[in-house]
């Protein structure tokens, strides 16, 4: 039988110990209010996230288990990755640039989680990260603008 634990829970231990001075930065400081208000709103998405899909958030610990178990682990992941994006950019109307801080959120606490709890969850946290875009930029003639708005 493998282990998991409940994803939303121990975000709510993350957010306390960060909101009390128990975690701190590299340099040894408290972290800002701010950041910490960061995490608080991070969880309050994941947590609509759960309700509407009626599903618990777990995370599987990886205690030397086979091959099948990593996939399975990498699959359920990846889909999360895809199906939580989605909802940000239809419920909550995100841009990519929000989207990626609230995925540096969630990296940063599976590495709380491995780093500092001591907890084998995996490398799969390296999968929250958007595609960048390139977008084409549009120019605009200012002549012909200029022109038209002349006509009037």
């Amino acid at each position: 039988m493998q282990e998991e634990i409940q994803l939303l829970h121990y975000f709510q231990v993350f957010i306390r110990e960060s909101a009390s001075g128990k975690r701190r930065t590299v340099a040894g400081k408290k972290l800002a209010t701010g950041t910490v208000d960061q995490y608080k709103i991070v969880a309050g998405y994941l947590q609509q996230y759960e309700l509407q899909k009626d599903n618990t958030l777990r995370i599987k610990l990886l205690y030397g288990n086979g091959r099948r178990n990593f996939l399975k682990e990498k699959n359920y992941w990846e889909k999360f990755r895809q199906q939580f994006e989605t909802y940000l950019r239809i419920q909550h109307s995100c841009l990519d640039v929000y989207i990626a801080a609230v995925f540096k959120v969630i990296k940063t606490f599976f590495n709380y989680l491995r780093n500092e709890k001591g907890l084998p969850v995996g490398e799969f946290h390296r999968l929250l990260r958007l595609p960048t875009r390139v977008y084409q930029p549009v120019v605009l003639d200012t002549s012909v603008v200029l022109h038209k708005l002349c006509q009037f």
